[in-house]
């Protein structure tokens, strides 16, 4: 949705329609050096979905844009954590015709990415992608 060359890039796309985030938006940034950046950018109001994808408002065959639009402004907060959790964007009316409570399972621990703090070589990596290619033989 917002493709950047790079993570600058990336970042003025997004303000471009969402906005520039309200300083109470950013207190999650740790880095002096991006809060510097942020702090620097230029006001941006936020544009109406309406404007960013003006074809589906008044598309008879798009009956819930407007429940669309709501999800994207739930779950594009640019602070993280007033994002919608995923069971929450899963239980909204949009969703409602994929929505299965009984074949959605929540993972009962955070999903761990330690693997990614070791250096793996390239025979290492090869033998993990055959255990796992293994685990889907029947």
């Amino acid at each position: 949705m917002f493709p950047g060359n790079d993570y600058i890039h990336q970042l003025r796309i997004i303000q471009d329609v969402i906005g520039k985030p309200e300083d109470d938006d950013l207190t999650f940034i740790t880095s002096d050096k991006a809060m510097r950046f942020m702090e620097k950018q230029r006001k941006k109001e936020k544009v109406p979905w309406s404007k960013v994808y003006p074809k589906y408002l008044n598309d008879p065959g798009e009956p819930t844009c407007s429940q669309a639009f709501d999800l994207l402004n739930q779950m594009l907060q640019f602070d993280p954590h007033k994002r919608c959790s995923v069971e929450d964007a899963l239980s909204h009316p949009y969703l409602s015709t994929l929505h299965h409570e009984d074949d959605e399972p929540v993972c009962q621990s955070p999903f761990k990415f330690d693997f990614k703090k070791t250096d793996l070589t390239k025979k290492r990596l090869q033998e993990l992608m055959f255990e796992v290619a293994m685990g889907f033989k029947k």
